[in-house]
């Protein structure tokens, strides 16, 4: 999977959470906000939700070092042991100083996980929700539906370092009906 992948969205709706005043839940069906306003781990949520383990599939990444600056991007899929897609990220980790003290977490485990086995504490920023259109992802995820997504930045420290961008399947929604 290419990295400029999400220059190939095509965003029908996209809204800044900091600064729109809109009531989400007039426009953006139940499910769907369930998902993308939780800061939880959302691979943790899709194995309790799907009862099943999700893998991680890194697609690509890259590692800049410098002396004082270590910069980041990976793109993953979320995928089940059928390699069902789920969900498609990129992050990108901007790390200045000190930054050997994050190396271990750029492993092949999905970054949430990550930072709960290392017990680091942190916070989501939710920035962006946005829907639309993608060939390639409406390819990989088997459906012609409106594609959901969102982009964050994770805080440490009050610092953000990583800010991912986050495209889930339209099939996840048959896992979470609201009455």
């Amino acid at each position: 999977m290419n990295i400029q992948l999400i220059k190939n969205f095509n965003p029908i709706l996209k809204i800044n959470i900091q600064k729109s005043n809109i009531k989400l839940n007039k426009i953006i069906p139940s499910e769907w906000l369930f998902i993308l306003m939780n800061t939880g781990s959302f691979t943790q949520n899709l194995n309790s939700l799907l009862i099943n383990d999700i893998n991680i599939n890194v697609c690509q990444k890259y590692n800049n070092n410098q002396p004082q600056k270590f910069t980041n991007t990976r793109t993953v899929w979320l995928i089940n042991s059928h390699n069902d897609k789920f969900a498609f990220a990129q992050s990108r980790w901007i790390i200045n100083n000190n930054y050997h003290n994050y190396v271990n977490l750029l492993n092949n485990k999905p970054i949430g996980q990550s930072f709960i086995l290392n017990e680091t504490d942190l916070h989501k920023n939710i920035e962006e929700i946005y829907c639309g259109y993608s060939y390639t992802l409406e390819t990989d995820f088997q459906s012609r539906q409106l594609i959901w997504g969102r982009k964050y930045k994770v805080l440490y420290n009050d610092t953000s370092f990583i800010v991912i961008q986050e495209y889930f399947s339209p099939k996840l929604t048959k896992f979470l009906k609201f009455n």
